[in-house]
């Protein structure tokens, strides 16, 4: 299908059509000229909504809709002719309407404006009575509800439980629970609902989906490595020989010093474990053995290679992992994931993180409450709270 042919497609008000195309290549002309082809087919302007990620984009849309449906407007450029003869076949309307005078009918708006707008037309299904307004300064309102809810750990109970357990955890650094809190109340929607949905939290369930989370990442990850290899003119065979020598080279350094490490380097794991990690979850430790080898603590591709990564000086191993690390070097999306690997968590909860995981799913829903109270007395709300209602 030709450009032109996707254009003239992409603005017939009878198709519904996805368009991706890079920036200033006139994604936003064709909506515009679609949004004039709808305006022909409707009784009211009201019956359209557009809705964009940004107030800025929301109102550069309308701006263009009325720039085209001014009558005093002309144009030569021909990518504007198309949307100029559409809104000139509707002028008869536009008067009619009033809508250079009213633009307010043209229902272009954000997601959270279109909640507002919604949940103001019909206080009564959305339980929320006279609309609050959304408030300027959500995280003090939801520090107000986190503070509400840690002041209860002394009135005993259930709640008293579960916040002593997670002041436990934090070391009783009671501002990192706060924070923690607030930060959670402003992410309510992604957590709130399935929670009322699914219940309390299952930890068969749980780590069910945090195996398969990994595993994907790893999958994505084996992919990179190969591809990574297969280009710098090295094989899996070689980088596991090297890397089992840096293991034992670094085994054999701390018995010379008959004292390990206080941190043992996590690449002597391919001394006792001499098998290249893959997709299986299992085999994280060595993904991440993998990223100490070859990344540095700010997550680059080493530039150096010595003793401390298990590279004697002079050795013909040294030169080897030297040269491949340089073939690496022109990956950097294996240097992402390498990244990436050492910020996943281990597949499963031991039973101290899944006990502080469901006291905060607890502290969260009664501080999801407390928010409610708070946004009552001040007779405000956030935009997650307009969608929910």
């Amino acid at each position: 299908m030709s450009d032109n042919q996707a254009r003239l497609e992409a603005v017939e008000p009878q198709r519904s059509v996805i368009v991706q195309a890079p920036a200033g290549s006139g994604k936003t002309t064709l909506l515009v000229e679609r949004y004039l082809g709808l305006l022909a087919a409707v009784d009211a302007p009201e019956e359209i909504l557009a809705i964009t990620f940004t107030r800025k984009a929301a109102a550069e849309m309308r701006h263009r809709v009325l720039h085209f449906l001014d009558p005093a407007y002309e144009s030569d450029a021909p990518h504007e002719q198309a949307p100029l003869a559409k809104a000139r076949a509707i002028r008869d309307k536009v008067a009619q309407w009033q809508l250079l005078e009213n633009p307010q009918r043209l229902l272009i708006r954000t997601i959270d404006s279109f909640n507002h707008f919604l949940a103001r037309s019909m206080p009564i299904a959305s339980q929320l009575g006279p609309v609050p307004a959304p408030a300027d300064n959500t995280q003090a309102l939801y520090r107000q509800a986190a503070r509400r809810v840690l002041g209860m750990l002394d009135d005993g109970g259930a709640i008293a439980q579960d916040i002593s357990a997670l002041l436990d955890w934090r070391d009783h650094r009671s501002q990192d629970i706060e924070a923690l809190i607030a930060g959670m109340l402003g992410k309510r929607d992604q957590w709130l609902r399935a929670l009322r949905v699914t219940g309390l939290p299952h930890r068969e369930q749980f780590e069910k989906v945090l195996f398969s989370l990994v595993e994907e990442q790893l999958a994505n990850m084996s992919i990179e490595l190969s591809d990574a290899l297969s280009t710098c003119d090295s094989n899996s065979e070689e980088l596991l020989s090297l890397l089992e020598f840096a293991a034992q080279a670094l085994i054999e350094r701390n018995a010379e010093k008959k004292a390990e490490q206080k941190k043992p380097s996590a690449i002597t794991i391919f001394a006792s474990e001499p098998l290249l990690p893959d997709e299986n979850p299992d085999s994280l430790p060595r993904w991440r053995a993998l990223a100490e080898a070859l990344l540095t603590t700010k997550d680059k591709f080493r530039a150096k290679v010595d003793i401390g990564i298990g590279f004697p000086p002079k050795t013909e191993q040294k030169d080897q992992f030297k040269t491949l690390l340089d073939g690496l070097k022109e990956h950097p999306d294996l240097e992402s994931a390498l990244a990436n690997v050492r910020a996943l968590p281990d597949p499963q909860y031991n039973d101290n993180e899944w006990s502080v995981l469901e006291s905060l799913v607890q502290v969260l829903l009664r501080a999801s409450v407390e928010l409610d109270l708070v946004f009552a007395a001040q007779n405000q709300t956030d935009y997650t709270g307009l969608a929910a209602a």
